[in-house]
């Protein structure tokens, strides 16, 4: 797990999410400079409507061939801090089929962990 100071850069104005979006999941796609940044476009639970999950929309967002050398980072961020953004068992699928080979997503602790494909 690595500290959230590592990844403060992702609260730069331009990757924030829409300040009055309830839930601000964001996801950006980055090979050292963003190339797409999406969030969600409502509460959506894994039951619900997938394309309104931040990871979908940044992945349809992005040029196929950006999309292997990128890396994905989630990020929620609540009132009091960074929460967990975990991708759901779906968006993992939909990562994979992609091409990204690593995502970096923020926990409930103001940490941030990476999961591999």
């Amino acid at each position: 797990m690595e500290s959230a100071t590592k990844y403060e850069y992702l609260l730069r104005p331009e990757f924030k999410a829409i300040e009055h979006q309830r839930w601000r999941i964001i996801s950006i796609i980055s090979n050292k400079h963003p190339i797409a940044i999406a969030s969600n476009r409502a509460h959506s639970l894994p039951s619900r409507n997938y394309n309104n999950h931040s990871e979908i929309r940044c992945i349809k967002k992005t040029p196929k061939n950006k999309l292997k050398n990128g890396i994905l980072y989630v990020y929620r961020l609540g009132f009091s801090g960074y929460r967990l953004a975990k991708p759901c068992p779906n968006c993992q699928k939909a990562i994979k089929a992609a091409g990204i080979k690593k995502v970096v997503f923020s926990t409930n602790e103001g940490k941030f962990e990476e999961m591999r494909f």
